[in-house]
């Protein structure tokens, strides 16, 4: 399913001008000189339609299903193409409490911070207004920061984790 749209919480970055789509990403990536690869494009689509934030290994097993003529990522390939990404400000890492990194697109029009069951390990993304942005414009000012964006996650226990057993 698409990403929710939720309002904006961040100020634009310079490469805001196309939304975050295959084809917007799919630019992104050829204005800094990096060619589109199958691989390259089957991660875009996983990111694309993710709902939660994923792990490099969800992203190499969803890959599977936008792949053509039966080329498919390699972990090490998921794994460069994370770090790109993230260096290149269109993917963010997530904390979700766990050994592993999760990972979900920057993109600031759809920001969402995160609650996580501790038990089971669900992940709910927020639509509430996120609590943050009214800080988060005050310490950018403050310091005269600009781009300034943040990562918020709530921990505790989902409905079901908390049947019947003690809170």
């Amino acid at each position: 399913m698409p990403r929710s749209h939720s309002t904006h919480h961040h100020p634009p970055h310079a490469d805001d001008a196309e939304p975050f789509t295959l084809e917007g990403l799919t630019e992104s990536l050829r204005s800094k000189g990096l060619r589109m690869t199958g691989n390259r494009r089957a991660i875009l689509q996983v990111l694309l339609q993710a709902e939660e934030p994923l792990g490099l290994e969800q992203i190499q097993s969803e890959a599977v299903r936008y792949a053509r003529g039966g080329e498919t990522p390699d972990f090490a390939t998921v794994f460069r193409m994370m770090a790109l990404l993230e260096e290149l400000k269109l993917a963010r890492k997530v904390n979700l409490g766990r050994a592993s990194s999760f990972f979900e697109l920057a993109d600031s029009r759809h920001h969402r911070d995160h609650l996580v069951c501790t038990d089971c390990g669900t992940v709910t993304p927020l639509e509430e207004s996120c609590p943050v942005e009214t800080l988060e414009r005050q310490i950018a000012r403050k310091h005269g920061y600009t781009q300034v964006t943040h990562s918020l996650e709530f921990f505790g226990r989902c409905g079901d984790c908390s049947t019947g057993s003690p809170s």
